[in-house]
């Protein structure tokens, strides 16, 4: 399966702590490997201040959810 275009490929997690470590986020929140993120996730969504835009995809907690996919 190709989920990324050549020249491209899908964040590991470390990338993902390198970015959570440039946005602010305190090292023992970026230690954990659950559940951790907020407010730096709130900072990379959709209409957030760094530009990222990230839409959700996949599974989400619908009691933790933003609203948007409210019926």
């Amino acid at each position: 399966m190709r989920a990324c275009p050549a020249g491209w490929r899908l964040p590991a997690e470390d990338d993902w702590r390198g970015l959570e470590r440039a946005l602010g986020m305190p090292l023992e929140e970026i230690e954990k490997d659950h559940a951790r993120g907020e407010p730096v996730g709130g900072r990379l969504k959709f209409g957030g201040d760094t530009g990222f835009n990230v839409r959700y995809s996949g599974w989400m907690d619908p009691y933790k959810a933003d609203g948007s996919l409210a019926s």
